[in-house]
Order: C-alpha cells, then sequence, then structure tokens
C-alpha cells in the first residue's frame, strides 16, 4: 500500500485480558460490569504495607493461550516496574515484563498473510477514565500483552484489522472466553509510520486501546490522513517521552517447569 510514494507500516500490540477472579498480584476481586470502584483493594491504592503475590491461575491461563499462538515459553522470566506518570497508576508504576517475557515467537495468521511475534508479556492492567471519571476497578488485573512484529500494509487498514478478529477467535477457540469478548478484554495498540526508499521511516504514532475492527481501521486510516498532512522534506514525527523501567524487587523470577505447560495443554 503506497499512499503519495509513502509506505505504511503498523506495529500491532494486543493486550488480553485474562479472566480470573482475583487480580494478577492481589486477592482483589476482578470482573466485568462492576459499579465504578467496586472492585479496588488495599494494594490497587497501594497503600503501606500490601505486597504482591503472583495468581497461578492467569499464569496458566496466559500459557494456555501462548500454546494456540504456537510461541515458546521461556523457562524463566522476570518481572519490572514500568514507571511513567499516569492518573490510572496509584501506585505511579506497573509491573509487567521487557527483555524476559514469558514466550517469544509464535504466530497470528489472517487473510493469507502472517504475523510473527516477537514477545509475549504478563502484566498487570491499569485503571481507566470514564468521562472524566476515574475508575480502578480494571487497575490490577491479568492482561497478556502480545506484541508483533512491523507489519507492511499492501492494501489497507483491513489487513491490521483481520489480526484483532483471528485473534479474538484463538481466544475463543483456546477456551480463555466461551463467549463473546467483554468490552475491553481484548484490545489493541497500533503504531503508524510513513515511509520510503527515498525517505527513512518516520517515527511511528501510537494509538492506543482500539477494542474493534471498525475502530482500528478508522483510526489507521486518520492517521495516514494526518501524517501526510505533515511530512515535508525534513519533517519527523515527534516521539513519545520514553518510560523508565526498574527491576520489580517484590515478586521473584516466573519459573514454568516442562510438566506445569503440559497439564494446561491438556486442558486445550
Amino acid at each position: 500500500m503506497r499512499v503519495h510514494g509513502y509506505e505504511v507500516t503498523v506495529g500491532l500490540d494486543f493486550r488480553c485480558r485474562l479472566p480470573t477472579r482475583t487480580k494478577l498480584f492481589s486477592p482483589g476481586p476482578t470482573s466485568f460490569g462492576a459499579a465504578s470502584n467496586a472492585e479496588v483493594d488495599g494494594y490497587t491504592l497501594a497503600t503501606p504495607g500490601s505486597l504482591p503475590a503472583l495468581n497461578r491461575r492467569a499464569v496458566e491461563l496466559a500459557i494456555r493461550l501462548v500454546l494456540v499462538l504456537g510461541a515458546e515459553i521461556e523457562p524463566i522470566s522476570r518481572w519490572v516496574r514500568k514507571h511513567y506518570f499516569d492518573r490510572t497508576l496509584p501506585k505511579g508504576y506497573q509491573i509487567t515484563q521487557l527483555a524476559s517475557p514469558l514466550a517469544r515467537a509464535g504466530v497470528i495468521e489472517a487473510a493469507g498473510r502472517r504475523l510473527g511475534l516477537t514477545a509475549i508479556r504478563l502484566a498487570e492492567d491499569v485503571g481507566e477514565l470514564r468521562h472524566g471519571s476515574l475508575d480502578l476497578n480494571r487497575a490490577g488485573a491479568p492482561l497478556l500483552e502480545i506484541i508483533g512484529e512491523p507489519l507492511l500494509l499492501r492494501h489497507g487498514p483491513e489487513e491490521a484489522s483481520a489480526f484483532l478478529r483471528a485473534l479474538h477467535e484463538l481466544v475463543e477457540a483456546s477456551r480463555i472466553f466461551s463467549s463473546d469478548l467483554p468490552t475491553g478484554a481484548l484490545r489493541c495498540d497500533v503504531h503508524i509510520s510513513l515511509g520510503s526508499p527515498e525517505r527513512p521511516t518516520h517515527r511511528a504514532c501510537s494509538i492506543r486501546d482500539l477494542a474493534s475492527c471498525a475502530a482500528m481501521e478508522a483510526a489507521i486510516a486518520a492517521e495516514i490522513r494526518r501524517q501526510m498532512a505533515r511530512l515535508g522534506p525534513s519533517t519527523a514525527i515527534e516521539p513519545d517521552a520514553d518510560c523508565c523501567y526498574l527491576p520489580e524487587p517484590d515478586v521473584p523470577p516466573l519459573r514454568i517447569d516442562p510438566a506445569w505447560i503440559e497439564r494446561v495443554r491438556a486442558e486445550i
């Protein structure tokens, strides 16, 4: 796909919320559709003395989807604190994985194309803003982050949205969700950049938390138009400030032995 001589490249980062009864690092309840701020506990609010304890069921659900994606599970993965300023982060950081993820490789197939995966990570979710009001129910819920390789669009935005639709089907096939996913259970960050052989690729602009194929297609199309209006001989898309990552001192490395993997495989 070329737009006035530019090639369009997209990066797709998927986030699948894992439907456990409690949060990733605390016994606080987590569900879909609860009243705002009804599922907030001391750990979510970063009260003094509250410490994280890993939810084993979340790990098992993550392994299940990783196996369906054909990825390679790492025997040891490690946690980091991702620090950045956000009203939805009462602790001031999000526990996730970075250089040492849960799994690597894997693939999503859609519309005759294959999207290679670079990393699959476990992380805790953040809260959300609804019409200007802060809702922390989602904060701390378990997420599986699925990071795709850069994808060069050949025809249009629908090529990218096809992978979101395919992942939805894989989530259902793995029996993580047995029916239609609740709103926000599966969403995608899209990173869009334009470039050409004659001109270097400009820094990608990120659009976050797209939860439907229609929203993804509209967002990609709008961002292509926006970047085209700004691009010139020496124009560059300004990068966002990087987050600060520090080792997580309170959660030991996650160790997954082959026997655990086989027990989960038998449940699929």
